[in-house]
C-alpha cells in the first residue's frame, strides 16, 4: 500500500479526530519524534502516533 492508497482508505473510513483531541494525544505521548509520510500530489500526510 502506498501513501496515496493509505490516505484514500483513511478518508473512506470516515474516522475523524478533533484538533484538540489530536493535540492532547500528542502531548500525552511519551514519543519525542513521530514518523510521517506525505503524498506530494495531494499535500496530505499520514502521521503515526502510538496511543498506548
Amino acid at each position: 500500500m502506498n501513501n496515496k492508497d493509505a490516505i484514500k482508505t483513511i478518508e473512506k473510513s470516515g474516522t475523524k479526530i478533533s484538533k484538540e483531541r489530536l493535540l492532547n494525544v500528542i502531548r500525552q505521548s511519551t514519543a519525542r519524534d513521530f514518523s510521517y509520510a506525505t503524498d506530494p500530489s495531494s499535500g496530505l500526510s499520514i502521521i503515526v502516533i502510538k496511543l498506548s
